[in-house]
């Protein structure tokens, strides 16, 4: 029984490992769209902050949920158009109606 829950618990830590590689969290994808920003820019010096870009990813996520909930579709500029599904009460499913050609080319 005790090797049973020591092999639970490796599977376990290797799992929380993998995911750790695998997914990125919310500050440090903060951190990449602002080192991105800052090398598209032209002029020297940090402009912005993390802070602004955080409130921007807010207001787009805030306008995207509002457009859906209104039965509209809604812009991810530069990435996709989205469109509201049918769903039930808890959850609101969303079709993906266009994917930006330059992201397909990237991907």
């Amino acid at each position: 029984m005790k090797n049973n829950q020591l092999a639970l618990q490796a599977i376990k830590a290797q799992i929380g490992k993998t995911t750790q590689q695998h997914y990125i969290t919310q500050e440090a994808m903060l951190e990449l769209i602002k080192e991105e920003a800052l090398s598209l820019n032209k002029i020297d010096g940090p402009f912005f902050s993390t802070a602004d870009i955080s409130l921007i990813i807010q207001a787009q996520r805030n306008v995207t949920a509002n457009r859906l909930k209104n039965g509209h579709d809604a812009l991810i500029p530069g990435i996709m158009r989205i469109q509201p599904g049918s769903g039930g009460l808890t959850k609101r499913p969303i079709k993906i109606k266009s994917i930006s050609r330059y992201l397909l080319e990237r991907l």
